[in-house]
C-alpha cells in the first residue's frame, strides 16, 4: 500500500515536469528528491523551541551517556543500576559524561533532524543506551534508546521529534565517538 502511494506521488510529480529538456532533468532530479524524502522521512529543520525551553537540556547540569545490557539478556557481567524518573536502567557497561560541546551535538541530533512520518519503531525493543539527565548530582530525566529498532523510551516531559534511519544512525556514530563499545546493531549504518 505504501509503495502504491509513493508511486502515485511520483507519477503525479513526473507528469508536471517542463518540456525544456534541461528543465526536465532538474525537475526529475526534484522529484527523486522528493520521493527519497518521503521514503527515508528525514531532514534536517531547526527546532522552534527556544535552547532555554527544550527540557530536560534547560535544566540539566550534567548529562550522561551510558551502554547497558537489555532487560531482556541475562548480564554476563553485573553493573551498576541508576533509578530516574520511576524507571531502571540496569547493568552498566559504560558511561561517559559530555561536555558542553558534546552536549550540543546531542540536542541537535534528537531536537533538529525529524521526520514527516510519525515512526514508533519495530517491535522488538532490547534497549541498550540511554541518556541520563542529573541536576544537582540526582537523576532527574532519561531517554532509553534501541538502535536495533528504533524505539525509545523516555520521561514524560521530553518531547523530541520523530526518529528516523538517519537519526538513528547519528546516535550510533555519536555514541561510538565518545568512546562507547557495546550494544551497537552492525551493517546499518556505516
Amino acid at each position: 500500500m505504501n509503495f502504491i502511494i509513493k508511486l502515485l506521488v511520483f507519477s503525479f510529480l513526473l507528469g508536471s515536469n517542463c518540456s525544456c529538456a534541461n528543465k526536465k532533468i532538474n525537475k526529475n532530479e526534484e522529484i527523486i528528491q522528493r520521493v527519497r524524502q518521503i521514503e527515508i522521512g528525514c531532514f534536517y529543520k531547526e527546532s522552534t523551541i527556544p535552547s532555554d525551553e527544550k527540557y530536560p537540556f534547560n535544566i540539566a547540569d550534567k548529562i550522561e551517556l551510558v551502554s547497558h545490557i537489555s532487560p531482556w539478556e541475562e548480564p554476563e557481567i553485573k553493573g551498576d543500576s541508576i533509578f530516574v524518573d520511576s524507571f531502571m536502567i540496569r547493568n552498566i557497561q559504560e558511561r561517559v559524561i559530555l561536555n558542553q560541546i558534546q552536549t550540543d551535538s546531542l540536542n541537535t541530533i534528537l531536537y533538529n533532524y525529524t521526520s514527516n512520518l510519525e515512526f514508533h519503531g519495530y517491535a522488538c525493543y532490547a534497549p541498550r543506551h540511554s541518556i541520563i539527565f542529573y541536576k544537582d548530582n540526582l537523576p532527574i530525566a532519561y531517554i532509553d534508546i534501541c538502535l536495533s529498532c528504533y524505539r525509545m523510551k523516555m520521561s514524560e516531559k521530553i518531547a523530541i521529534a520523530y526518529f528516523c534511519l538517519e537519526k538513528k544512525c547519528m546516535l550510533q556514530n555519536y555514541f561510538k565517538s565518545l568512546g562507547l563499545k557495546y550494544g551497537f546493531a552492525e551493517g546499518i549504518c556505516n
